[in-house]
């Protein structure tokens, strides 16, 4: 059986890897050498939980409770349980398993990101938050407090994602003079990203949307990556949680495993994104596929291949910097350029909505069945039929 790894940058791309088999959740730690036999067997527990975390939740969540009882000095445990709860959105169990952890280990970075998230969400006003009690304000100060820890500095190497979401909460709670010199850096790691400035002029303490930026819901031609990953995970019943710095949901196309990945990192951040995915299902260059927007082909064009140019493109040319090599197969979705009389920047163009000529629902669709015949029969036949 083969694997696939489809991961849709936000804008412009997504990817595909092939692989000869995969694993699930996070990679545990070395079993103890010698260790006692409840700790022995709580690692044991600990090693199921991850196996079903994707499968079976239910048997995923008492098996790190098992885990706990066995072993209740391993803050990694309520941790990753902590995790699990985040992503079911059930955020007093979250809350509950994460300050577990912090007991043990008061520094414990992933328990902090899982208390800063929840608490972000329900400052926000956000479902994510489950049920949590407590004021718009405490729970904004309680996401800053644990964000802040959950980062390892320095700040500027911290994950782009998570330096964002301080950054919003900062100016939710009016400390611009923290915001400013975290949005500063962003913007220079990313001069394209334009939410950095907007945060400062058009995003106040009292608009509930600034937990989320909002980019990943507009369907824009430089969002058709993420829109055929979406189509492709509807396609197959497919749950998206939080992997990689991104979004990863695993699916089955035929006999082949489909892992679909949508990197949340800044446009020329997201070779690093994929290339942990890469790391972790074990797979070369040439199995992974990355499906983007080309204004090089005409709109409703599309063009799978092996390798070529990145044409100035940041997230290429992120991912060929984060793999070492730019062989890697791509899946090209033309978007055209603007036409005749239209003196928009091409970069407004892509920015733009698709028009109701460019039938984005059909050239999604057809991107799809794209990636589909790449996984299931190969390069050859995904270009003889879509080329």
């Amino acid at each position: 059986m083969k694997v696939v790894v489809l991961v849709a940058l936000l804008g412009a791309s997504a990817t595909v890897v092939h692989a000869g088999q995969a694993r699930r959740g996070t990679s545990p730690p070395p079993a103890p050498q010698g260790a006692p036999d409840r700790k022995a067997q709580a690692y044991e527990q600990f090693l199921r939980a991850h196996l079903f975390e994707d499968e079976d939740t239910d048997t995923a969540i008492a098996a790190y409770k098992r885990a706990i009882e066995l072993d209740p000095t391993a803050p990694d445990i309520p941790a990753d349980l902590a995790e699990l709860y985040l992503r079911e959105n059930k955020g007093p169990e979250a809350i509950q398993y994460a300050e577990m952890a912090l007991k043990i280990d008061k520094d414990h970075r992933d328990a902090h990101r899982v208390l800063g998230t929840v608490y972000a969400s329900m400052a926000s006003g956000s479902r994510r938050g489950g049920g949590v009690q407590g004021s718009q304000r405490e729970n904004l100060t309680k996401a800053i407090t644990h964000l802040e820890q959950s980062i390892e500095p320095p700040m500027s190497a911290a994950d782009a994602n998570q330096r964002a979401m301080l950054a919003r909460l900062y100016i939710a709670a009016e400390s611009y003079e923290k915001a400013i010199p975290v949005l500063s850096e962003l913007v220079k790691q990313e001069p394209g990203w334009s939410d950095g400035p907007m945060l400062l002029t058009d995003w106040g303490p009292t608009n509930t949307g600034w937990f989320r930026s909002g980019r990943e819901h507009k369907r824009d031609r430089h969002n058709a990556g993420w829109m055929i990953v979406d189509e492709l995970a509807r396609r197959h019943d497919g749950s998206f949680r939080s992997k990689f710095s991104g979004q990863l949901t695993e699916v089955r196309v035929g006999e082949s495993k489909l892992a679909l990945l949508k990197p949340e990192t800044y446009m020329n951040l997201s070779g690093n994104s994929l290339a942990a995915a890469a790391r972790f299902f074990k797979l070369p260059t040439e199995q992974i596929a990355v499906v983007h927007d080309e204004v090089d082909l005409e709109p409703g064009r599309i063009q799978v291949r092996l390798g070529g140019g990145l044409a100035g493109h940041n997230g290429l040319r992120s991912i060929r910097q984060a793999l070492g090599s730019a062989e890697f197969l791509r899946v090209r979705v033309g978007v055209g350029r603007p036409g005749r009389g239209d003196r928009r920047p091409v970069a407004d163009y892509v920015l733009s909505p698709f028009a109701p000529e460019d039938d984005a629902e059909a050239l999604i669709s057809r991107s799809a069945d794209a990636v589909e015949t790449l996984t299931a029969e190969g390069l050859d036949e995904a270009q003889r039929r879509f080329n």
